[in-house]
């Protein structure tokens, strides 16, 4: 399971997306993954998030809202 995000351009950076290199059929497990996800997207974005910076502060929500590329 993989976290990334992209430079939008401007100083501002890009909504954090996951990826998994696998899957299951089965809906309990699947739950517990998406959990996992966005556990992984929030850790991410507190690696990313400086409180100097006027384009990089933001919170979770506030940074998931935009896109994820620029492109």
């Amino acid at each position: 399971m993989t976290a990334y995000q992209n430079y939008l351009g401007g100083g501002m950076l890009g909504s954090v997306n996951s990826d998994k290199n696998f899957t299951t059929k089965n809906k309990q497990k699947s739950d517990r993954v998406e959990k996992l996800q966005t556990a992984l997207k929030q850790y991410f974005h507190g690696l990313t998030v400086h409180d100097e910076d006027e384009w990089e502060n933001c919170s979770f929500e506030e940074g998931q809202s935009r896109p994820a590329s620029a492109y």
